[in-house]
């Protein structure tokens, strides 16, 4: 009697899923015949499980496609979340990585592979990448190669994805100035403060032993592993969320509304602009901080000047540093806390200035103190036409702009410093400072010390808003428009009062105790200087003419593809904030099939041009 175990399974990515067993007995001889028979067939199938790696894979986040070897501080943690085959140029079914160690730009066999994985909404990734890699993939792709980080040093993980033609960004910064013997405090040394407030730091003397009324600072609880698969979890939250980010994004549209003007009749806008949207992972020392910057652009035909509006938003959360030891009734020690946040501080700014009396048209939030909850929010309003940021914009429509955002956030025990515009008239810039731990309960040798406030070592999460304005001459040529952006933050360490007989003898201490700031090169996306009002005009089968506005800042041509479409102008100058009306006829379609053909109005000094797709029915 033998026993026979039939077994089905789906091959999913690089994974054998079970999907069901079977169990069958048979005699001896049947055992003998069915067999070879199964065997056999199995490895039809499984030779059949191969293909040219075409097969979707259903968009997974798990799985990815490989250029190069991970090799950064991230590889151990991405080849453990991600499964990875190496890529073939072809595919667009996965994500791809791009971990290639040699310092250079990516091999030419890649690019159209990688361009079409980006435009299929695939994420494409980069590890352990110099900022000129990550610029060299950004022109690859067609992005605005802008990106820096400051010191010019590596990123740990880098990440680009469209979603319905908006683009999202993800950075995690490289930790490699966290030196963990620098973080982890020395087992043979004591961090501690005695009773008669002698200094805090002792390291003890061989052979001797550490009184009893020293408080000792305890370790930190996070490794280096640990640290890394925090990136990578907050990474993996970011690339499967896509639904939330177009989400927020949508949020954040719809509070834009305003900003892109009235449509024509409908008083809302007929197209919105594509969105430019960063989020940097900074965190440092087991401290989770997250930034993220979306910015809205739109050029003033009638000032000739351009309008960026910034939102920049942070998630905060430095618990893993903070710790709290009590004195005690008896104190044996004096109370003690470190770790929990005094500052965050954010600045915001040009390399130069952008050739206007008033760069900065608008911030927020204000100076607040002793506030439960504040409000940041930006407006200003423009007259005349205006472009909109994007591939694909619209304008030519007359009623102007008004740009209006509000955001509310908490911010119980923290005084907001707006320091913008103190220094360069262009920087934005607020610095956020959290009140000390207070006085607690009082004992005869000392007191306790109230808990840090809780947005001090908790979630923190302020939205700073700006406006810049910017004269067409600070333009970059090449495109490469960007801003710096520095976040400071600083930790405090805070040491019980002690006292004589109830009467405090040296007042409780709040220093700071450890600090760290970052620089970062946020990419901004140039308003087009020339716009159409429509993107597509429909033309019966008899042929006949109709007009679409333009508005240019730059000197323009115009031409269309086919012969049976004609423009009435084919050049033209600048047409200030009123624009210029154009005629197009199509000629009578004797055809029996629809036809299209593809106006272009283009400038002759810039790359900005405008597409119009004229569609004629045979009817």
């Amino acid at each position: 009697m033998g026993v026979l175990f039939l077994v089905s399974i789906e091959v999913k990515a690089a994974f054998i899923v079970v999907k069901s067993v079977a169990v069958f007995t048979f005699k001896e001889k049947q055992m003998q015949r069915l067999v070879p028979a199964i065997l056999l067939s199995g490895l039809f199938l499984l030779a059949g499980c191969g293909g040219d790696g075409n097969n979707d894979d259903g968009g997974e986040n798990n799985v990815a496609y490989l250029i190069g070897s991970p090799h950064g501080d991230m590889a151990g943690v991405i080849s453990k979340n991600i499964v990875m085959d190496p890529y073939n140029g072809r595919s667009t079914n996965r994500n791809i990585l791009i971990a290639d160690p040699k310092e250079n730009a990516i091999d030419e066999k890649y690019h159209e592979g990688i361009r079409k994985s980006y435009q299929a909404g695939r994420t494409i990734m980069m590890e352990d990448a110099l900022p000129s890699e990550i610029n060299n993939l950004l022109e690859i792709l067609g992005l605005n190669p802008a990106y820096g980080t400051g010191a010019d040093a590596p990123v740990a993980l880098f990440a680009v994805e469209q979603i319905n033609g908006h683009d999202f960004y993800y950075v995690v910064a490289n930790d490699d100035d966290d030196d963990m013997d620098d973080i982890l405090p020395d087992p043979e040394q004591e961090i501690c403060k005695t009773s008669d407030g002698t200094d805090a730091m002792k390291e003890p003397q061989d052979g001797e032993v550490v009184e009893k009324n020293q408080t000792k600072m305890a370790k930190p609880a996070f490794t280096e592993e640990s640290i890394q698969e925090g990136r990578m979890a907050r990474f993996m939250s970011w690339i499967n969320d896509e639904e939330g980010r177009m989400n927020e994004l949508q949020a954040n549209k719809e509070s834009f509304d305003k900003m892109f003007l009235k449509s024509e009749g409908s008083g809302r806008l007929k197209d919105f602009a594509e969105a430019s949207s960063w989020d940097e992972d900074v965190s440092s020392q087991g401290k989770n901080f997250r930034l993220n910057y979306t910015s809205y652009s739109c050029h003033s035909f009638k000032n000739d000047q351009d309008f960026y509006a910034v939102k920049q938003s942070a998630v905060l959360n430095p618990s893993s540093g903070w710790h709290k030891i009590e004195s005690g009734k008896n104190c044996t020690t004096l109370a003690l806390q470190y770790g929990h946040m005094r500052r965050y501080i954010f600045k915001n700014y040009w390399d130069s200035n952008p050739g206007v009396a008033s760069p900065l048209r608008d911030h927020s939030p204000l100076n607040a103190n002793n506030v439960t909850t504040v409000t940041s929010g930006v407006s200003f309003s423009l007259s005349g036409n205006v472009g909109f940021e994007g591939s694909t914009p619209v304008g030519g429509l007359s009623g102007g702009v008004e740009f209006s955002d509000s955001k509310s956030f908490d911010v119980h025990d923290v005084t907001i410093n707006d320091t913008s515009a103190s220094g360069k008239a262009w920087e934005a810039s607020w610095k956020y400072v959290f009140k000390n731990p207070g006085d607690g309960t009082r004992y005869c040798a000392c007191s306790e010390l109230e808990d840090a406030p809780l947005l001090s070592r908790s979630n923190f999460s302020p939205v700073n808003e700006w406006v810049w304005v910017t004269s067409r001459n600070f333009r970059k040529p090449n495109g490469k428009q960007s801003f710096k952006s520095e976040f400071e933050w600083v930790t405090g360490r805070s040491d019980g009062a002690g006292n004589i007989f109830w009467v405090t003898s040296n007042d409780a201490t709040h220093k700071d105790y450890d600090s760290r700031k970052v620089t970062l090169n946020i990419p901004l996306e140039q308003p087009p200087l020339l716009v159409a009002n429509t993107r597509q005009m429909n033309f019966t089968k008899a042929g006949e003419s109709k007009d679409f506005t333009i508005v240019s800042a730059v000197p323009w041509t115009a031409s269309c593809s086919e012969s049976w479409c004609e423009i009435q102008a084919s050049s033209g100058s600048a047409t200030g904030s009123d624009g210029k009306v154009l005629h197009i006829t199509a000629n009578n379609n004797n055809s029996d099939s629809n036809r299209e053909a593809t106006v272009i109005i283009k400038s002759t000094t810039t790359s900005d041009k405008a597409k119009i797709t004229v569609f004629q029915s045979k009817f």
